[in-house]
């Protein structure tokens, strides 16, 4: 039977994303993947293949068979975005307008935005419809949030426009940062925020580009810096600091795979630090989940920025860090997480790239829970 034009164009591209998958375990597992690497457009290329095939670190064999599981996964997620898969509507969802669609990825963005949404075989599903306005509301902000599009509706909510015009969204609990949404897929849908001060705004680390969240954070004063936790999680940076004329920061470990260099329009931080980016922001060095890995400090609100370093974990229920997604060094990121306390000074707030915010009434409560993550993390050590 000969195949219509559609179908051809969809084996096409599911055998590309095949040969795409193979050559992304190549790039970051093989013996010559410090030969790849070597040259900066290779290097920037090969890093998102690392994100999707389980991420940087050492070449042992104790670390690839830890990392088997993850690139397995991902491998998985990346074939389900083929034509014809992607679209289709997953039968976890609840009977109703909006509805998650096979092209899930798993990155959690709609769970910790809206509790229609949870965790059903290994995707999200909107297990609960929304009713009221605010609910609604909410469920069509993680689908603007969503990095791959996988959040959907049979029919038009009217409630959609004011959705995708509210980002910046203020971040409850916290007078001066906002959560940017349009989590972009290049960084598995890590958030990105806006922290609003005095001194200049720090846009913490990149959202996917979109012109009217552009707008949007330069109606709340633009952004002096473009803090980059670690490279998982740059994503449109380079647009952003065009398009803002923001300075970036990143850790000269992580830096190169970035494109930055120092004095062009960027900071590039030497050495363990910290450091003092500008009054009331410290930047600490805690290397772990990647070599150059670094957190963001707001000594005045008492908010810390943590990328993929820190998290609360909504299976475990507290404070955590990634155990599966660990690139760099499990030890290193416990001997990291020992020294975050005196080293920030104390914080009442966790805002991470993946998994859930963490607000305290107070800093003895957030010590606490950041003495029961280090518990955890020598026990699965």
């Amino acid at each position: 039977v000969k195949l219509e034009e559609k179908e051809r164009i969809q084996l096409l591209m599911s055998a590309s994303l095949a040969i795409f998958l193979v050559l992304a375990q190549f790039c970051t597992t093989s013996a010559f993947a410090p030969i790849l690497l070597s040259h900066p457009e290779a290097a920037a290329r090969a890093r998102h293949c690392a994100f999707w095939s389980g991420g940087w670190g050492a070449n042992t064999a104790e670390a690839l068979m830890r990392r088997r599981g993850a690139r397995d996964e991902r491998s998985r997620l990346l074939l389900m975005q083929a034509p014809g898969v992607a679209k289709l509507r997953r039968a976890e969802n609840a009977p109703g307008n909006v509805f998650v669609d096979e092209s899930c990825i798993d990155c959690g963005t709609c769970r910790w935005m809206s509790p229609c949404f949870t965790r059903s075989n290994d995707k999200s599903a909107v297990t609960v419809q929304p009713q009221s306005e605010e609910e609604r509301l909410g469920a069509l902000q993680a689908m603007v949030a969503c990095p791959t599009g996988s959040i959907r509706t049979e029919s038009p909510d009217p409630l959609s426009k004011q959705a995708t015009l509210s980002f910046p969204l203020p971040v409850p609990g916290l007078s001066n940062v906002y959560h940017l949404g349009y989590h972009s897929p290049k960084s598995y849908g890590a958030a990105a925020y806006l922290l609003v001060r005095e001194g200049g705004n720090v846009l913490v680390d990149s959202p996917r580009f979109n012109e009217a969240l552009a707008k949007g954070i330069i109606a709340l004063g633009g952004a002096k810096y473009m803090y980059m936790t670690h490279i998982d999680d740059v994503a449109d940076h380079v647009r952003w600091s065009e398009r803002l004329g923001c300075t970036r920061v990143m850790h000269a470990s992580e830096a190169p795979r970035a494109g930055l260099s120092p004095g062009e329009g960027s900071v590039v931080l030497e050495g363990v630090g910290p450091w003092e980016l500008d009054s009331g922001l410290r930047v600490i060095f805690q290397p772990g989940h990647t070599r150059g890995h670094t957190v963001l400090l707001d000594k005045e609100e008492g908010v810390l920025f943590t990328g993929d370093h820190l998290q609360k974990s909504s299976r475990l229920g507290f404070l955590a860090a990634f155990r599966r997604y660990c690139w760099h060094s499990w030890d290193d990121q416990i001997q990291s997480m020992e020294g975050l306390w005196k080293e920030s000074g104390g914080f009442r707030a966790v805002l991470p790239g993946h998994g859930q915010r963490l607000l305290c009434t107070s800093e003895q409560e957030m010590e606490g829970h950041l003495k029961r993550c280090i518990e955890w993390m020598k026990e699965v050590a």
